[in-house]
């Protein structure tokens, strides 16, 4: 029974965690004020990067929808993360240097086929996408140690603050709170954002 729990909490979590970063992206969107097809191209890049900091777990979905090369990514991730932070996961992939990174990454490698401000924006997005995660995860009863490394800061939420990861609180409350900011996120990109 324990399993079946677990699994359920994992299924809302990622819904949570693809709703968090498309919200992230959406408004970003709204805030920049790029071309509608970009816009939409970030919404979907921050969903699909708020998976990345659990690509250090071999039992998340994304690793496993990546068959062979997720087991491999994860291996490498996990690996890198002890060396690092020593711990496999919630580890360097749970910190905004990570975020940062994919970032960076993305803006570089997509400089081939867009301007330099598409780019940007498109990096922008996976950035946020990440944070948005990062963010989620932070405020679960089992929160984050590393969000600031390599700094030994630790920021932390108080306990009677935190939620249970597939919980009630994030199930009925958190979950569409992120479908609705998502939606009116995307209507204002639709519509042209906000004018001045």
């Amino acid at each position: 029974m324990v399993g079946a729990r677990e699994s359920r909490a994992v299924v809302i979590l990622n819904r949570t965690h693809t709703t968090c970063g498309a919200a992230a992206g959406a408004w970003l969107g709204v805030a920049v004020g790029p071309e509608p097809a970009l816009a939409l191209g970030g919404v979907a890049l921050a969903a699909l990067a708020a998976f990345a900091p659990d690509l250090d777990h071999p039992s998340a979905r994304p690793v496993k929808a990546l068959g062979p090369v997720g087991w491999a990514l994860c291996r490498i991730l996990r690996a890198v993360s002890m060396a690092t932070t020593r711990v496999a996961h919630r580890g360097l992939t749970h910190s905004l240097l990570f975020a940062l990174i994919l970032g960076v990454g993305a803006t570089l490698i997509t400089l081939r086929w867009l301007p330099v401000l598409g780019s940007a924006y498109l990096g922008g997005a996976i950035f946020a996408g990440v944070v948005a995660a990062l963010l989620g995860d932070l405020v679960t009863n089992s929160g984050l140690k590393h969000l600031l490394w390599p700094s030994r800061v630790v920021v932390s939420i108080p306990r009677s603050l935190r939620i249970g990861t597939g919980g009630i609180v994030e199930l009925y409350v958190v979950f569409p709170l992120m479908l609705v900011a998502t939606w009116a996120g995307i209507g204002l990109l639709l519509l042209g954002g906000v004018r001045a």
